[in-house]
């Protein structure tokens, strides 16, 4: 059955309250090429900002426009700015962040599907300008002036600097890693380094001192709070094979390791996938197992969800393995995880709360690879355990079959001062007259571990709709038809 828009808006105003929009074809001049979601240093969503193309005032320039609007839709700043445009090379943005007075922003240059470098720009929200370009090399933060060609001889280079800047209520700056894009060396990146948001060397923390071929270790930041920066740290035997994997505690304010704790190893029984959070003096790591392989974590070999506490210094408290046979019992599941017509329970997203107590989210899978492209998904089953990390009941969230995709499942938010989660999924469900299919929004909450949904019919014949992540309460709706010029925001608050 078709529903028309006023027929949506109708039932919308039954579900959400409190409508804020913004219209967006009226914001600026130009194509938008980039959006982003800002969050302060609480990690409490802050707003949005958006960049838009206004194309070349001179042969060797263009111009931008970026438009910054609150987490209630206010105009906050907005200015333009100048690029310089390279015949053959282009650009694109792959980070934003908040930093408080200002926002920096960055970018990298591609040429031919490789990227060249990356570089950096701070929007100053007190005067609304925006800084020259700038870039790590050589171990220094400098300006970026460089001309076509110089530019293009950056494709022979071994390895590219990855500068990111984060922002946290215990220190912000920028994280600062070499990434061997040749991998020619890839066992000699060193060390993460932490630059404040005076561009000054704060600490460094060196995890691959003398790497060899045969021997060396990698590294990844996984969670940070209250003054800890919890990594993950693998060691290799070769380029490929994981001998090892530590979880190590830094100190965020010198970078001093306070803890390194051996997760699994070449002997252990298990290999694990990993989700971590930290809250005053527990550290809560939760994931699926399968049985140990140098290659890692194997989702077709999943043999169910594990968790582990630490104290805040990396002392185990417990270790508890739930096989599918405890948790989905009902259901019927193999040793694997493979319940009715062949269907995994693929892994899709951990919920761990303040309290310690989790929900992990699988999605009923089958295909070639669940990481990628798969040839059919259908019923979400969440799985809920408690603040002791047993395991209390699950719940199959009912929706369609989806054909080669795995894109049903939207976003999540953390909420109730991290004692309960709200995600979202798309569902396009099938009307069993017409046969058409109407997309529908679940809103799904845990709270002190209890579950509830609500579905939204959301289908239109006149505009898309894009749910988006909003402050606390709300979800913000992006409603658009190009052919009619129809680009608005609409910000509806949820009754959860």
């Amino acid at each position: 059955m078709r529903v028309s828009f006023f027929t949506i808006l109708v039932f919308l105003l039954s579900i959400f309250s409190s409508s804020q929009t913004q219209d967006l074809e009226n914001l600026a001049d130009g194509e938008m090429v980039y959006a982003d979601i800002l969050y302060d240093s609480d990690h409490n969503l802050y707003g949005y900002i958006y960049f838009f193309d206004q194309g070349k005032i001179d042969a060797e320039n263009k111009q931008f426009e970026y438009i910054l609007l609150d987490r209630n839709l206010n105009k906050v700043a907005n200015g333009t700015y100048q690029e310089k445009n390279y015949d053959g090379i282009s650009s694109d943005f792959f980070d934003c962040t908040f930093m408080g007075e200002h926002i920096i922003f960055s970018k990298y240059y591609i040429r031919k599907y490789e990227v060249l470098l990356t570089f950096n720009r701070i929007i100053s929200l007190k005067d609304k300008s925006v800084s020259k370009e700038f870039i790590f090399e050589n171990n220094e933060f400098r300006d970026l002036n460089i001309t076509a060609n110089q530019l293009k001889d950056y494709k022979n280079a071994e390895s590219i600097n990855i500068t990111y800047a984060f922002n946290h209520k215990d220190l912000n700056g920028f994280f600062v890693s070499e990434n061997n894009k040749k991998r020619k060396h890839f066992y000699q990146d060193k060390d993460l380094k932490i630059y404040d948001s005076d561009k000054n060397l704060k600490w460094a923390y060196v995890y691959n001192e003398n790497g060899s071929k045969k021997d060396w270790n990698a590294f990844r930041v996984l969670n940070m709070n209250e003054g800890l920066i919890l990594g993950g740290l693998s060691h290799f035997a070769n380029e490929t094979w994981i001998d090892s994997f530590k979880i190590v505690g830094l100190e965020m304010e010198t970078g001093q390791k306070r803890f390194k704790y051996e997760l699994e190893n070449k002997n252990a029984a298990y290999s694990h996938s990993v989700n971590i959070r930290y809250f005053g003096d527990k550290i809560y790591i939760v994931g699926n197992y399968s049985p140990y392989s140098k290659d890692d974590f194997n989702w077709m070999k999943n043999l169910g969800i594990y968790q582990v506490v630490l104290d805040q210094n990396g002392n185990e408290i417990t270790r508890k393995y739930h096989p599918w046979s405890e948790i989905a019992k009902n259901m019927e599941a193999n040793k694997y995880g493979v319940v009715e017509k062949g269907y995994y329970l693929s892994p899709k997203k951990f919920f761990i709360m303040k309290d310690g107590s989790f929900v992990y989210l699988a999605e009923k899978f089958k295909g070639v690879n669940s990481n990628y492209t798969s040839t059919k998904t259908l019923d979400f089953v969440l799985f809920n355990f408690d603040n002791e990390g047993n395991f209390k009941e699950n719940h199959t969230i009912e929706k369609d079959k989806t054909k080669w995709a795995q894109n049903d499942y939207l976003f999540h938010q953390y909420i109730k001062d991290n004692s309960g989660v709200v995600f979202f999924f798309r569902d396009h469900k099938k009307d069993g007259e017409t046969k058409d299919k109407n997309w529908v929004l679940g809103i799904n909450t845990v709270i002190n571990t209890e579950f509830k949904q609500e579905l939204v019919p959301m289908s239109s014949d006149d505009f898309f709709i894009q749910p988006i992540p909003a402050k606390e309460g709300y979800i913000l709706l992006r409603e658009f038809n190009k052919k009619s010029e129809f680009d608005q925001l609409r910000l509806e608050r949820l009754n959860y």
